[in-house]
C-alpha cells in the first residue's frame, strides 16, 4: 500500500500571511525525522499518475504560490512506499512554517491552520456520526474532525457546518440535532468511500444497508472502496444508473444465502474486485447471481433496452446460477474477468447488441439445468416472438479460457454458445475438459426452433473435447419435424485446433457437425483423434466449401466407418477439397480412419464436387475413399504416366502391369491414350485396361495388323487414373 500525502487537504497554509506557503518547498521524511535539514531523513516520495506505474521524485518538493505541491509545472499527487512520515514546509525565506512529525497528525493539524485563516473555528475531533450528529455549532462554518463513523476506526473524516436541515445519507450529510437549521457536509475527501456510510469491511459484520447508502450517495460518481476489506452482504446491493464501483483489492461476501449479488443499473461499472461470492454451486440455485442488468420486456412489444454494464478485472467465485446474467443491453462489457464455480452459466447475456466477453478466464461451470450449462452464452430468450425477445447482435468472444463445464445429467456443458446469434465473433478462445466446445445453434419461440444463426465466426480456437461426448464445433440451423425452419446462414469456421470432441459410438457426430445449414465457409483447421469423423455433415448442408487443413487419427468403438469425413445425411451440396487426411496411430480404438471421405448408400440431394486432397498412411485398410451414391470424385487423387509398351511380332496381344507409386482410397478409374504408331512398321494397336485396384492396373494392347513384322516394335502409352 502506499500513503497518499497531500490528501485530504487542499494546500499548505502559512497563518502569518493569512493564505497560503507560496514558493516554499516540501520535505518528506522519517517519523520525528529532521528531512529539511538531514538529508538522510528523507524518505523516496512518488508522483501518482493514473493507469500507470508511480513516478519517483526527488526532494525538496516546490510549492506553487497557492501552496499546491507541482512538479515540472504541474500539480500532483504524492505518495511514499506504505510507511508512517514525518513532514516539513519551508517558505520561500527559508523559514519552518509547519512541522508535523507523523503523518497521522498532519491533515488534522493543516486543517485546523486552514479553519484559522479562513476565521473558522476548528474543534476537537469526535468519536462517532452519532456524536457528530449532536455537536452544536456555534459559530457558522466551524469545522469538526470525526474520528470513526461507529466503529472499528473507519469511515472517519472532516465536517463543516453548513446552514439548511437536510435529508440524512448517513455519510456525506449530517443533521445537526442540536443547533436548528444546520447540518454537517463532509468536506476535503477525495471519494466517497463504504466506510464514509458505516461499513466495517470486516467480513464477518453485515455491511449491506450500509453499503447500499454509500451506492446511493455516490449515483453518478465513484465510489471506490479499500483494498483489503471484505464486505459482507446479506441482502443485494444496486449500483446506480452510470455509477462506478471501484473494488480494486476489495472483497464481497454475498454467500449468507442464494440472492442476486449486484444489480446494476443502465452504464454502471464494476471494476477489480479480488472476489464477489456466493453462497456455492454445490447444486444449481436460480437465485444465485453475481450480477445482474436488465432491460424492460415490453411483450409482446420490442423490450426496453439499456446501456449495458462495464465489468473488468473481478472474481466471481461460487454463485449458484450464473457469474454475470445480461438480459435486453446494448454495448456490455463483461471483459478480463475470472469465474470459478457456476452453477449454469458464466456469462449469460440475452438480447445483446454489441456487447464484449474478451479475456475472462472460467473454470467449473456445473451442474447445469435443463440438461445445459454453458461458459459463456450471447443469445436469446425463448419468448413468444423476435419482437419482443430480439436476437443478440455484432457480440464478440474472444481470447477466453474455459476449463470444466461439464453437465454430466446430459453431457451438454457448452464451453460457448450462440442461440440464433447474428455475427457474432468467437476468435481465439482455448477450451479444455467440457463436453462441448463452440455451438453455433438455433433459438426457439416458445417451444419450436426458429431462428438460425447468421453470419457467425469461430476461428483459431484451441479446442481439446477428450472426453468425446459431444461436438468441438456444430453448426445447425432451426430445424423442426425434420424439416428446416431457418437455415444457419453463411457462416465461417475456421483455423481452429480440435483434439477430440465427437460422440463414441455415434455414427451422426464428429468433431465439427454441419445440420441445416448454407453457405458455409469450413476451413479443417487441425483436428485430431475425434469420433467417430473429423466432419460430419448430417441433412441439408447447402453450397458449403469445405477445405484446407488437416483431419487426422479419428476413431471409434463400435462405428465401422469412422474416419475423416461424414456425409450422413440428404440433400448436400458443396465442395470438399485441399485436405490432408492422416492415419498415424494404430491402437486407438477398433476403427482408426477407415475413411478418408464416406457418403453413405441411399442418400439423395447430394451433390458434392471433390477436389485434391492428400493422404498418408493409406493402406488397404485405411484412408478408403467410399461413395455410396457416385458423386463427382475424379479431381480428388489422380496420377498420370507414359509407359513404353513392347509388341512381339506375331502376338495377337501383349499385356504389362503398371503399379501406381501411391495407393488411391479407393479403385480408380483409367484412362489410356496412345502417343503414337508403333515403331518401327507404322502398325497400330487398340488398348483397353483390366484387372484395376487400388494399387494398379493391367494395359493390354492387340496390334490392327497381326501380320509378322521385321522386328520387335515399341510404342509410348498415356495412362491417367483418378478417383
Amino acid at each position: 500500500m502506499s500513503f497518499t500525502i497531500d490528501n485530504p487537504v487542499n494546500y499548505f497554509p502559512q497563518v502569518s500571511k493569512f493564505g497560503a506557503v507560496g514558493g516554499g518547498s516540501l520535505y518528506i521524511g522519517v517519523v520525528d525525522g529532521d528531512p529539511a535539514n538531514v538529508p538522510a531523513d528523507r524518505i523516496q516520495v512518488y508522483k501518482a499518475r493514473q493507469n500507470d506505474t508511480d513516478l519517483a521524485i526527488s526532494q525538496p518538493i516546490s510549492l506553487s504560490p497557492g501552496g499546491v505541491p507541482m512538479h515540472n509545472g504541474a500539480a500532483i499527487t504524492i505518495k511514499n512506499t506504505g510507511v508512517e512520515f514525518s513532514m516539513q514546509v519551508i517558505d520561500s525565506q527559508g523559514q519552518q512554517v509547519f512541522y508535523s512529525p507523523k503523518s497521522g497528525e498532519i491533515a488534522a493539524a493543516i486543517l485546523a491552520l486552514q479553519a484559522q485563516i479562513a476565521g473558522l473555528d476548528f474543534i476537537a475531533p469526535v468519536e462517532t456520526f452519532a456524536a457528530l450528529a449532536t455537536t452544536p455549532a456555534p459559530v457558522s462554518g466551524m469545522i469538526v474532525y470525526t474520528k470513526q463513523h461507529t466503529s472499528g476506526g473507519v469511515g472517519g473524516g472532516y465536517f463543516q457546518d453548513t446552514a439548511g436541515t437536510i435529508t440524512n445519507n448517513g455519510g456525506t450529510l449530517i443533521n445537526n440535532t442540536a443547533t436548528a437549521g444546520r447540518h454537517w457536509k463532509a468536506i476535503n475527501y477525495a471519494n466517497i468511500t463504504p466506510e464514509m456510510f458505516g461499513c466495517i469491511g470486516d467480513g464477518s459484520t453485515n455491511d449491506a444497508a450500509n453499503f447500499q447508502l454509500a451506492l446511493t450517495a455516490a449515483a453518478g460518481k465513484t465510489l471506490v472502496c479499500r483494498s483489503g476489506a471484505t464486505y459482507k452482504s446479506n441482502s443485494g446491493l444496486t449500483i446506480p444508473a452510470n455509477t462506478a464501483v471501484s473494488a480494486w483489492g476489495a472483497k464481497f461476501d454475498f454467500s449468507n444465502s442464494h440472492i442476486t449479488g449486484f444489480t446494476m443499473g443502465a452504464g454502471s461499472w464494476l471494476v477489480g474486485s479480488t472476489e464477489i461470492k456466493g453462497a456455492g454451486n454445490s447444486s444449481y440455485n436460480a437465485l444465485g447471481i453475481g450480477v445482474n442488468c436488465t432491460g424492460t420486456n415490453n411483450s409482446p412489444s420490442a423490450p426496453t433496452f439499456v446501456d449495458g454494464p462495464v465489468i473488468l478485472h473481478n472474481t466471481f467465485r461460487g454463485w449458484g446460477a450464473y457469474g454475470v446474467k445480461l438480459v435486453y443491453c446494448n454495448k456490455s462489457h463483461v471483459d478480463f474477468n475470472n469465474f470459478y464455480n457456476i452453477g449454469y452459466t458464466a456469462i449469460g447475456g440475452q438480447s445483446q447488441n454489441e456487447a464484449t466477453a474478451i479475456g475472462n478466464y472460467i473454470e467449473d461451470v456445473s451442474p447445469g439445468s435443463g440438461g445445459d450449462c454453458y461458459g459463456i452464452e450471447f443469445g436469446r430468450l425463448n419468448g413468444t416472438s423476435e419482437t419482443a425477445d430480439p436476437r443478440s447482435y455484432r457480440c464478440k468472444i474472444n481470447g477466453n479460457t474455459i476449463t470444466g463445464v461439464i453437465c454430466a445429467a446430459a453431457n451438454n456443458g457448452h464451453a460457448l454458445d450462440t442461440h440464433g446469434g447474428v455475427e457474432i465473433e468467437f476468435l481465439g478462445n482455448t477450451i479444455t475438459n467440457c463436453e462441448g466446445g463452440i455451438f453455433i445453434t438455433s433459438s426457439s419461440v416458445v417451444s419450436t426452433e426458429t431462428l438460425g444463426p447468421k453470419r457467425c465466426i469461430a476461428a483459431n480456437n484451441t479446442i481439446n473435447c477428450s472426453l468425446r461426448n459431444n461436438y468441438a464445433i456444430i453448426v445447425r440451423g432451426a430445424i423442426s419435424g425434420g424439416s428446416v425452419i431457418d437455415y444457419a446462414d453463411a457462416n465461417e469456421v475456421s483455423g481452429n485446433t480440435i483434439y477430440g470432441g465427437g460422440v463414441s459410438g455415434s455414427n451422426t457426430t464428429g468433431a465439427i457437425m454441419l445440420e441445416g445449414t448454407k453457405n458455409t465457409n469450413l476451413g479443417v483447421g487441425t483436428i485430431t483423434e475425434s469420433s467417430p469423423f473429423g466432419v460430419c455433415l448430417n441433412g441439408d448442408n447447402l453450397n458449403f466449401n469445405i477445405s484446407g487443413g488437416t483431419i487426422e487419427d479419428c476413431y471409434d468403438g463400435s462405428v465401422v466407418i469412422a474416419g475423416g469425413i461424414g456425409v450422413r445425411g440428404n440433400n448436400n451440396t458443396g465442395y470438399i477439397g485441399g485436405i490432408s487426411f492422416r492415419y498415424e496411430t494404430a491402437g486407438l480404438g477398433t476403427y482408426v480412419m477407415v475413411n478418408s471421405i464416406v457418403v453413405s448408400s441411399g442418400l439423395t440431394g447430394i451433390d458434392i464436387d471433390l477436389g485434391r486432397c492428400s493422404f498418408s498412411g493409406i493402406d488397404a485398410t485405411h484412408l478408403t475413399f467410399s461413395d455410396g451414391v457416385g458423386i463427382n470424385s475424379e479431381s480428388l487423387y489422380g496420377h498420370s504416366k507414359t509407359e513404353n509398351f513392347t509388341l512381339t511380332s506375331g502376338n495377337s496381344s501383349t499385356v504389362k502391369s503398371v503399379s501406381f507409386a501411391k495407393r488411391f482410397p479407393s479403385v480408380p478409374k483409367v484412362s489410356l491414350t496412345n502417343s503414337g504408331a508403333i515403331s518401327p512398321g507404322g502398325k497400330t494397336m487398340s488398348l483397353r485396361t483390366s484387372n484395376i485396384t487400388a494399387t494398379g492396373f493391367d494395359i493390354i494392347a492387340y496390334p490392327y495388323d497381326l501380320s509378322t513384322w521385321s522386328a520387335t516394335a515399341a510404342a509410348d502409352i498415356n495412362w491417367r487414373a483418378t478417383t
